[in-house]
């Protein structure tokens, strides 16, 4: 069964008690061992269900004992699936409580069970305090995907079983109900699904109405279409728009419902989670004439609070008594990081500093300063604090992100002076932005790290790297044959604003006893040295370095670019930034080559 993991796996062991390690990885096991005990007894009693209908379908078909006693197999399957809930929580209990707290379990130290708090949502279990609750979760889930399952598995089942008056749900993952999940420990559980506004604030131009979705007609066909040009991202607060095109009228359909006045269209928006029940309430748009294929195009608000849980829009229409297959839209919330205004910017510890983070939501304020490198604006900026014990040389760059970035760095704090700004190179590649800036100890420096305006994407994950370089550094990885390939002339990924520059290509073997060198945490600090003219800046790389080889040894290849301008020689100092540290530094130089600008 795909989904859920029953561990979300440990994200930050090292910072957990040596104390509890042995207690957590026998809870672990124990998980895994009654998690898949479950599935094995529920699968096996829905197997003689489905065997039994089966048999009667392709053996005595319309018989009706052979259907009654079919009928009676599958009866026994919620008193089996209730016992088997009772054994997976009682083997999780045995193990994984008395010595251990629930916060051993469910931190990031532990097995970072907090991390599974969305997919308990998507089944109706929440809020996740306790062991039993996460046991409950895990049945949930385990019997919703079987549910989810069953139709492809054994395809026409569940007609088989309808015929007969029985649903899906009467067997395994019933709707949530405080009372299905039963108030534990004197708390009573919130409503599993909740209503609509968890999710939408509102939808234009329809109207909210206060009762379940429609159930779909079966084998009726979808005639909400998926939207057309829409790249939208749910987040907090935010609206998306989205055109939707409506097919017309399905052909045999009556002007009345049932004999009486006809039931007009209507577009019918909910929300969905994973086992497919539907939100409280939802939202209906009378639509126009439908005799023919039409469009529609809607607002929808999300609620202030949205959470990041996954879910999915819930779309169909409703006429003259028939409600057509929903279309679903699969719904990623983003939410706004919490270093998107400066006062809460993140406390960069550059050793460096390596984070990878979603950046979708994160806006531009008023307040927030226009960095001088970066005409045409920003957007989606993030905030960060750095102020060095020493005198010493920062080193910043977004290589690995997947937009076009631009750095600025403010030296006094919030409302402090721009000292250094870099962006993206334009062009058809993607490049990072880098600062390489000399710090003054005890200076408080804030950075903001965003997106170049005009550039953006649906999404954007930011991958910042940060080094200091102190006066008088020492080293992590030590470096050694420095090795200079040949310049690519006008590279695309060396184009400075319209001027396409040079592409040097570099190597570095590199050793670390410590084990340091980690793919996509190595960043190359490099010093652009040009004569006669005595200009230096920092070099600028066009992608994260290759590694060949392991966290010990090996090389590390990446490209620097250049624009000569008149000078005729360019030397490189370079040094490689890892997890353990900065390394030495080796020197290279090579002439202006033949038609470079």
């Amino acid at each position: 069964v795909p989904g859920l993991p029953v561990v979300a796996g440990c994200g930050e062991c090292n910072a957990g008690s040596p104390g509890t390690g042995k207690g957590v990885t026998g809870c672990a096991a124990a998980i895994t061992k009654a998690a898949a005990g479950f599935i094995a007894s529920t699968r096996g009693a829905l197997d003689k269900c489905s065997a039994a209908f089966v048999k009667c379908a392709q053996e005595k078909p319309g018989d009706a004992g052979c259907l009654g006693k079919a009928s009676a197999t599958c009866g026994t399957v919620p008193a089996g699936l209730a016992k088997s809930r009772t054994k997976l929580e009682t083997s999780i209990q045995k193990k994984c409580a008395g010595a251990l707290a629930f916060d051993d379990v469910s931190e990031p130290t532990g097995l970072h069970l907090s991390a599974l708090t969305c997919a308990c949502q998507q089944v109706g279990v929440e809020p996740v305090l306790g062991l039993d609750d996460y046991a409950t979760c895990v049945a949930r889930h385990h019997e919703c995907a079987l549910a989810s399952l069953l139709p492809t598995v054994v395809p026409g089942l569940d007609g088989l079983l309808a015929a007969q008056g029985i649903a899906v749900s009467d067997l395994l993952c019933e709707p949530a109900t405080a009372s299905s999940l039963q108030a534990r420990n004197g708390r009573a559980f919130t409503p599993p699904f909740g209503t609509i506004s968890k999710y939408m604030k509102g939808v234009f131009p329809a109207a909210l109405t206060q009762t379940k979705s429609p159930v779909a007609t079966r084998g009726t066909p979808p005639r909400v279409g998926a939207p057309i040009g829409s790249t939208c991202t749910p987040a907090p607060g935010k609206s998306c728009t989205f055109r939707l095109p409506i097919s017309k009228k399905p052909f045999g359909f009556k002007s009345g419902s049932r004999g009486g006045a006809p039931d007009p269209a209507r577009l019918i928006i909910s929300v969905r989670r994973l086992d497919g029940e539907f939100v409280d309430d939802h939202f209906e748009l009378p639509l126009a004439d439908t005799a023919n294929d039409g469009e529609v195009e809607l607002e929808v608000e999300y609620a202030d609070d949205l959470a990041s849980c996954e879910f999915e829009l819930a779309l169909t229409v409703a006429e003259d008594g028939a409600v057509s297959s929903y279309t679903a839209l699969q719904q990623v919330p983003h939410l706004p990081p919490v270093n998107d205004q400066c006062g809460a910017a993140t406390t960069l510890a550059p050793n460096p500093y390596f984070e990878v983070l979603d950046t979708t939501a994160a806006g531009v304020t008023g307040e927030d300063p226009g960095p001088i490198c970066a005409d045409g604006g920003i957007v989606r900026g993030v905030w960060y604090a750095f102020t060095p014990a020493t005198n010493g040389v920062l080193v910043l760059t977004t290589a690995g992100s997947d937009f076009r970035a631009v750095i600025a760095v403010y030296a006094g704090g919030c409302l402090g002076t721009e000292v250094a700004c870099e962006a993206s190179l334009p062009g058809d590649v993607e490049t990072p932005a880098t600062v390489q800036y000399p710090v003054t100890a005890g200076t408080e420096y804030r950075i903001h790290v965003a997106g170049l305006s005009g550039f953006e994407r649906p999404t954007s994950t930011l991958s910042l790297s940060a080094a200091f370089v102190p006066s008088g550094f020492g080293q992590g990885a030590t470096i050694s044959q420095l090795i200079l390939g040949a310049p690519v002339l006008n590279s695309p990924s060396c184009d400075f604003t319209g001027t396409p520059g040079t592409s040097f290509p570099m190597t570095v073997t590199y050793a670390d006893p410590a084990g340091n060198v980690q793919d996509g945490q190595v960043a190359p600090i490099v010093l652009e040295h040009f004569e006669p003219s005595q200009r230096e800046e920092a070099g600028i790389f066009t992608a994260l370095p290759v590694l060949t080889g392991d966290v010990n040894n090996g090389t590390a290849s990446f490209d620097i670019c250049a624009l000569f301008n008149a000078d005729t020689i360019v030397s490189f100092k370079v040094r490689l930034a890892t997890i353990g540290g900065v390394s030495n530094e080796l020197v290279g130089a090579l002439p202006k080559p033949v038609g470079a600008n």
